[in-house]
């Protein structure tokens, strides 16, 4: 194998242009790399493709429900939302007027808590959230408030928060496409 030839370290105190390294296309870092600024110029060209795109303010007006999706931290208006009519809702009536008195507060701007609704997958959660929403939407105003959904990842554990805030939180899987 050929061997490059090396060259001269600089002088002391003196720069490459002051020790007579000419200017050039070749000059620089990548000085003896094959490609030299064409591989550069397409490793940031790579580089750009890969980085995410910068976040858009999310659109508010476009819907009552959004999903928030962490990994790509983007909100995606829901155009039609699944929902039981609270009429349906049966056996939680103390509940369901709590969450709705609580809700009605919180649209009005009045002092209002959290809520942590917890029980079996199936239970009927996510069903009285949408209905309580969509109330609350009637009584005060088409968008007066909007409903975000946080996506999961589709694997059945629950993050360690949620876990040692109530352990029987299940989480709820998304479906596939929109919001059921």
């Amino acid at each position: 194998m050929p061997k490059r030839p090396q060259q001269k370290p600089p002088a002391k105190g003196k720069s490459p242009q002051q020790h007579g390294a000419k200017d050039g296309p070749n000059d620089g870092p990548m000085t003896g790399v094959t490609g030299g600024p064409a591989l550069m110029a397409r490793i940031a060209d790579a580089l750009e493709r890969l980085a995410p795109a910068a976040s858009s303010e999310p659109d508010f007006a476009a819907a009552e429900a959004f999903t928030w999706y962490p990994a790509g931290r983007r909100v995606v208006p829901v155009p039609q939302v699944s929902r039981v009519a609270m009429s349906l809702l049966k056996g939680i009536d103390r509940v369901r007027d709590l969450l709705v008195d609580n809700t009605e507060r919180f649209a009005r701007a009045l002092p209002a808590n959290n809520a942590l609704l917890w029980g079996a997958r199936g239970m009927g959660k996510s069903s009285l959230v949408k209905a309580v929403h969509a109330a609350v939407n009637a009584s005060h105003g088409k968008g007066a408030l909007k409903l975000v959904e946080i996506a999961t990842s589709r694997s059945r554990r629950c993050s360690k928060a949620a876990s040692k805030a109530a352990p029987t939180t299940s989480c709820s899987m998304p479906p596939r496409t929109g919001v059921t």
